[in-house]
């Protein structure tokens, strides 16, 4: 897969059957949609890939209302 980038502040979401184009952001780090990555993620934690561990201490952004769904799923699995 080829990732071409461009630099702007604003955030680009696809239509229907366009692709997300990364963002290369002003300090380097690539802004792109969760659901761009989610399958390649998926699969390579579920197939127990070597390299995802290589990013395992890798630093993400993502916007307060996910994490806080991310939180709250948390506290509900542990329940259940």
């Amino acid at each position: 897969m080829r990732f071409q980038f461009e630099r702007g502040e604003k955030k680009k979401v696809a239509g229907p059957g366009e692709e997300n184009t990364p963002r290369l952001t002003d300090a380097g780090k690539i802004s792109i949609p969760l659901s761009d990555i989610y399958g390649a993620l998926r699969d390579a934690v579920a197939s127990d890939r070597t390299w995802i561990q290589d990013f395992q201490d890798d630093e993400i952004m993502i916007s307060q209302d996910f994490y806080e769904v991310l939180k709250a799923y948390q506290r509900h699995h542990r329940a259940a």
